[in-house]
């Protein structure tokens, strides 16, 4: 099985409708932090039109809907304790 046999074996499911326009698979690039000791870099993922763009959407709303809460949380304990 070749590399994106899977992928196209997925947009081909019944039951999925992915656009023409949205089968491709992310792409991802990097770039260099050169004024960090040592050299560290930044991962970027262009998914505007890729078939995990809604899942991609999906998923930043939850982790955003889970900082939130989080950040209440500990709000709330530092009113109470102040620790």
């Amino acid at each position: 099985m070749e590399k994106f046999d899977t992928h196209d074996l997925f947009n081909n499911k019944p039951g999925i409708k992915v656009e023409e326009d949205f089968k491709n698979l992310p792409s991802i690039h990097w770039l260099p932090k050169i004024h960090k000791k040592p050299y560290t870099f930044r991962y970027i993922v262009n998914s505007r039109s890729c078939s995990t763009k809604e899942l991609s959407i999906r998923m930043t709303l939850v982790l955003q809907a889970i900082k939130a809460h989080v950040k209440k949380y500990c709000l709330k304990v530092y009113e109470n304790s102040r620790v």
